[in-house]
């Protein structure tokens, strides 16, 4: 199993601005129908602009190979199959919103984000919050779920990020969801999320990859949604989810597991950097690379890595928090970090595995522009 991080530009709900009433009484008029299973009314809800569709889970076999994936959907013949399909949702209104015109977030119970973008008071655009065709879960099933970590941050400022969660409940990839509002703070977030374990997510009795977009910070607008880039997250895993979840919902919690192993401290860079007998930290660049970055005009580039290490002192797990741009430089990095060794970590005198976020900067000095030949 693995899990690959995708970057994608999310249009999230770009149809014509509808107004606040009238998207007020679409979501209203949506989950009136869907707490009646009414197909019906949810085919008068479907506006014929509809022509893009962003993916849900459905238990339904049917459903779920026809809907089941985000594509390009002119309306027509769709409308009564889409509808009977949303039809067997359990949908519920959501807290959180979207900064985009004319667009709201609603639950499918019990934690399944979905974007709905309204024309007046018609559905134009549902799905997903993130196209794709891994389910955005809301904050609520995020805690539900949490084993360890925290969303609190020692600085100021606010920042969204978004998490990819895998079929163990572990983060393999987080990167911002939107601009920090304060220097380096993504990179704050990013060293919290490290810490972060969570029960697997579930579907129809099945562990799946989850993303979570998370809000960072103090501001008042920390429940607003932001529409940029977002990661994907993809999952190989053979034993993944087939048709979908029933009710197009994560299934109940799942019933109290077994003691987990244990699980690794989290510590600080500088702590483990104490323990290190062997590998080299000052990774740069090869020649391409640097070439690359002159080429962009960039000065500095910064990556952030999850990095684990057992209680041998080696490293089990290395896992890319904050790419550096440079898929290059990103591989180099992991590459040079599996050859780390340290002393197995103690504490009260016990050997512990542990993990922490490590940070590279790598500057480079632009090259000097060619003054005139000199006869």
């Amino acid at each position: 199993m693995s899990i690959r991080p995708y970057l994608a530009l999310a249009i999230v709900l770009a149809s014509p601005a509808a107004r606040a009433d009238d998207v007020d009484d679409g979501v209203k008029a949506l989950i009136a129908a869907s707490a009646r299973h009414d197909a019906a009314a949810i085919a008068k809800l479907l506006d014929d602009r509809l022509v893009s569709y962003a993916g849900l889970w459905f238990a339904d076999p049917t459903c779920a190979q026809s809907f089941g994936q985000p594509r390009e959907l002119v309306i027509g013949d769709s409308r009564e199959p889409l509808a009977r399909c949303i039809a067997k949702l359990d949908l519920q209104p959501s807290t959180r919103k979207t900064s985009k015109p004319g667009s709201a977030i609603v639950i499918a119970k019990p934690g399944i984000e979905i974007a709905v973008g309204f024309y007046k008071a018609k559905i134009a655009r549902i799905g997903y919050v993130v196209a794709g065709a891994t389910p955005t879960i809301s904050p609520a099933l995020l805690e539900q779920q949490r084993i360890s970590g925290t969303r609190k941050l020692a600085k100021p400022g606010s920042v969204s990020m978004a998490v990819c969660i895998d079929t163990h409940g572990d983060v393999q990839h987080s990167m911002p969801a939107d601009a920090p509002t304060s220097g380096g703070l993504d990179l704050e977030a990013a060293k919290a999320i490290a810490g972060w374990k969570f029960h697997p997510f579930k579907l129809m009795g099945k562990t799946v990859p989850v993303l979570a977009i998370v809000r960072f910070g103090d501001d008042k607008m920390a429940e607003t949604l932001p529409p940029t880039n977002f990661v994907h997250c993809h999952d190989d895993d053979e034993n993944g989810v087939e048709g979908g979840v029933e009710g197009g919902v994560v299934g109940a919690p799942p019933p109290p597991p077994p003691p987990p192993p244990a699980t690794p401290q989290l510590v600080a860079p500088t702590v483990l950097e104490g323990q290190r007998v062997a590998g080299n930290k000052n990774i740069v660049p090869d020649d391409d690379t640097k070439r690359q970055i002159q080429a962009s005009g960039k000065d500095q580039i910064v990556g952030s890595f999850k990095l684990c290490v057992d209680t041998s002192g080696s490293v089990t797990t290395i896992n890319m928090l904050k790419t550096t741009g440079f898929p290059a430089y990103d591989a180099r990095i992991q590459k040079e970090m599996r050859t780390w060794k340290y002393r197995p970590y103690r504490v009260n005198g016990q050997v512990v595995s542990v993990c922490t976020a490590v940070t590279f900067i790598y500057t480079q000095l632009a090259a000097p522009q060619a003054g005139p030949t000199k006869p």
